[in-house]
């Protein structure tokens, strides 16, 4: 596999192929639309441009296990969400349905049949009349007061640990827990690096951060010392860019001191076992993996409430010069991720660009330029949504002013503008 932020040093401009596997449940296609959320604002933050979407099926490709037909307005909505995230085109494959070969039954523009007629021309007709009002939207990005921290240098140490669970650490399903508190409330978020400007944000979060040299462990530490705030959970700073251990205890590279805890031992769990976690907001459980760590001048804000470890800290947060530290030594299911997310984003005052509140299954992405803020408000349920903006904005296709309560429709997409006074 290949580093992709290094290969972005090499060429003109990133792209992405993206196809995604709606299964015509709310559930299931909302975690569908925030995977491939995820991946369209990693495109973006490799060279922090924006993108082309290079490849999207017109109609149902041939190769998933089961290949189902996208519904009236899902063809639109996933076009439109890569464009929300920073691509500057939407691109198919394939034009024309070729007569033979694997791909034979791969959804294209053109079918077999060969006229306009198709559902899906029409579709991809309709797409690009409403793309053609989107010219002042090119060049525009997001701008993002979050990041993740998501590099393939640490993914491979990781995955190389012989230690913990062998065969898959759960890495990039940690990380879209974390992206998913942040997807909901239509928060702008970059994916970077380590070679990143973390300056650059007022919140990092790095899971599961095993990877970390004395540089990036500095970079971290001027981070919350300049007043930013950093999430980090079990694993951080256990190796350094040459996967040698971090000597003086865990997390090394200077990291210690900024989280005010030290990190003895890795308990990891089997998949039926659970061990419960006494919060502010009630009892959780852990699975997979309950680090023991000791407080060094933490604030203890979770607690282990069971095993042999029960009553010693499982969550902490520790100011550190002009900004905090907050470290998770868990996993969970998601609902303290959920709690500890809400409560760092309220601290930090970051919300969407739109409004504080969503519905269920709607987000709201924003790109803007020196002169306007352009929103694009979608639907992935199949359910009419009610939204209700805390500021005035136009919608970009019609001009009409959007002040007051509306309602998106299941599938649909609105983009609204807002000029920068």
């Amino acid at each position: 596999m290949l580093d992709y932020r290094r290969v972005n040093k090499n060429v003109d401009f990133s792209s992405v192929d993206i196809y995604p596997k709606w299964k015509g449940n709310d559930a299931d296609d909302i975690n569908v639309a925030i995977e491939t959320a995820l991946d369209y604002d990693a495109t973006r933050s490799y060279k922090h441009k924006p993108f082309l979407l290079m490849e999207s099926a017109p109609g149902a490709p041939n190769w998933f296990p089961y290949n189902r037909l996208t519904r009236a307005g899902q063809h639109e909505l996933v076009s439109m969400q890569s464009v929300a995230h920073g691509a500057d085109s939407v691109q198919y494959f394939q034009f024309r349905k070729c007569r033979g070969g694997f791909e034979k039954f791969h959804g294209a523009v053109v079918d077999h049949e060969g006229s306009e007629n198709t559902r899906i021309f029409k579709e991809i007709s309709a797409l690009g009349k409403k793309l053609l009002n989107l010219d002042e939207v090119v060049g525009t990005m997001p701008d993002s007061r979050v990041a993740i921290i998501h590099d393939w240098s640490n993914k491979w140490a990781l995955d190389d640990a012989a230690a913990f669970y062998r065969r898959d650490k759960k890495l990039l399903p940690t990380v879209t827990q974390f992206y998913k508190s942040l997807w909901t409330r239509g928060i702008d978020t970059d994916i970077i690096g380590f070679e990143d400007d973390f300056a650059n944000y007022s919140f990092i979060i790095a899971p599961m951060l095993y990877t970390v040299s004395e540089e990036v462990g500095k970079n971290l530490t001027k981070f919350v010392e300049n007043g930013g705030t950093l999430l980090c959970t079990y694993m951080t700073a256990m190796v350094d860019e040459n996967d040698l251990c971090h000597l003086g205890g865990f997390p090394g590279a200077g990291l210690r001191k900024v989280f005010g805890i030290w990190n003895e031992e890795i308990d990891t769990l089997y998949p039926e076992q659970k061990v419960l976690v006494k919060t502010e907001n009630g009892e959780c459980e852990a699975i997979d993996y309950c680090e023991l760590i000791h407080t060094e001048g933490a604030k203890v804000i979770a607690e282990y409430a069971s095993e042999f470890y029960a009553g010693m800290p499982a969550a902490t947060v520790n100011e550190y010069g002009k900004g905090k530290a907050y470290y998770i030594a868990f996993r969970d299911k998601g609902e303290f991720t959920e709690k500890i997310m809400e409560k760092i984003l309220s601290e930090t005052k970051i919300s969407s660009k739109f409004c504080s509140q969503l519905p269920y299954g709607v987000t709201a992405h924003s790109r803007e330029d020196d002169n306007a803020v352009y929103v694009f408000l979608q639907n992935f349920t199949r359910s009419e949504q009610t939204l209700t903006p805390t500021d005035s904005w136009s919608n970009i296709e019609n001009n009409e002013v959007i002040n007051k309560e509306f309602v998106l429709l299941p599938y649909e997409t609105k983009i609204l503008k807002k000029l920068k006074v």
